[in-house]
């Protein structure tokens, strides 16, 4: 019953985060307008990616190496928080981008998001998703609680706003596992890195297959553009995360039970995916323009309601190749599937704009679900 609940609030958890990121934006959008609102978009975007690069793949890394050397958990987390922190030096490069207030803002904001993830294996070891779960609650709301206060738009309000929000979490956490007791050990290393690599290299292309259109539409298009392409973004990604929550209870029996089985509960699975997604569809449109107005282009409501539909039907096919150890497959596939999206993206943006990353990204993931069909079709 325990394994239940413990699984029931990660799983939780993973569903309300982008529900936060959702109500964040539309917050934003109403108060600041979609153009102010693009210019916060670009600079977290940028901070994001220092903290995916100073990560460097070390919760994966220290997930395994915790379960054999228990004794030394918190002499890992130091040495490794530690070692990986000179990454972090990348944020200088916000004062070649933006005035000195706003590039010290970013920094604080990059470091503290650096010590937050930080703590990803810990929480994971420990299985402390409550405690994640109610430090996360209080983060947003202190985050959305500033920005409402501050209905002027002000770019260092916002971020200090996501600072504020950020430290008290991370606070929290740090406070809850006792870091602050601990004896900490400054071990600097090298090698860390090299070891953490292959783990950086299959998080950095995860990360980099959900979030590349964002980044091209971020460098390519205006400012209005990308806030319109991150609230949709930000909505049908809910509709993913919505499907994952659904389908959770069955995770563990698909490692467990004999592919007939498995097939059986895909099959059912795949037979809900569509009117699952219609109904998640509507309800985003219905929500966006006829109670908040947005006025979003309502072609982006239906290429990407194609482009969530492809997700819906290989997500299990991951878990079953995964259930055979064929992780490399998964993360090659990835791959290709990272530089088609490329490619459509370049043919397609100058023209198309939006709408053309929209396409890119819809045919992607139709590549990705004939590869992942293909892979699993002889499993047994």
């Amino acid at each position: 019953m325990r394994r239940l609940i413990i699984v029931g609030i990660n799983t939780l958890r993973g569903f309300l985060t982008p529900l936060f990121n959702f109500f964040i934006a539309i917050i934003g959008i109403k108060f600041f307008g979609k153009e102010n609102w693009g210019e916060v978009i670009d600079i977290l975007l940028w901070v994001y990616f220092i903290l995916i690069i100073a990560n460097w793949g070390n919760r994966e890394y220290l997930i395994r190496t915790y379960s054999r050397l228990p004794s030394k958990i918190y002499t890992l987390y130091f040495k490794s928080t530690l070692s990986r922190s000179p990454l972090l030096l990348l944020s200088l490069l916000f004062f070649v981008f933006f005035k000195v207030d706003t590039a010290i803002l970013c920094i604080i904001l990059s470091i503290l998001m650096y010590c937050y993830s930080s703590l990803d294996s810990l929480i994971i070891y420990h299985q402390k998703f409550g405690l994640q779960l109610v430090s996360d609650i209080m983060s947003f709301s202190a985050t959305l609680l500033i920005i409402y206060l501050n209905s002027h738009y002000n770019l260092n309000t916002i971020l200090f706003a996501f600072i504020t929000g950020t430290f008290i979490k991370t606070l929290v956490l740090f406070y809850k596992l006792n870091l602050f007791k601990e004896k900490v050990t400054y071990q600097f290393s090298i090698t860390e890195l090299k070891y953490y690599t292959p783990f950086f290299i299959v998080a950095f292309l995860g990360w980099l297959a959900t979030k590349i259109d964002m980044y091209i539409v971020t460098m390519n298009l205006s400012k209005v553009d990308v806030s319109e392409y991150q609230i949709i973004s930000n909505s049908f990604i809910l509709i993913n995360a919505g499907f994952a929550f659904m389908i959770s209870p069955f995770s563990k029996h698909i490692y467990r039970l004999p592919m007939t089985s498995v097939n059986k509960i895909k099959t059912k699975l795949n037979f809900i995916a569509l009117p699952y997604l219609l109904i998640g569809t509507l309800s985003i449109w219905f929500i966006m323009e006829k109670l908040l107005h947005l006025n979003i282009n309502i072609n982006y409501y239906y290429l990407s309601g194609v482009k969530s539909l492809f997700p819906l039907f290989f997500i299990i096919d991951i878990m079953i190749l995964n259930k055979f150890n064929f992780e490399k497959k998964v993360t090659y596939t990835i791959a290709v599937g990272i530089i088609i999206n490329l490619i459509c993206m370049y043919i397609l943006i100058e023209k198309y704009q939006v709408i053309g990353i929209i396409i890119s990204t819809a045919i992607s993931k139709f590549f990705l679900l004939i590869m992942y069909k293909l892979q699993t079709k002889n499993l047994k």
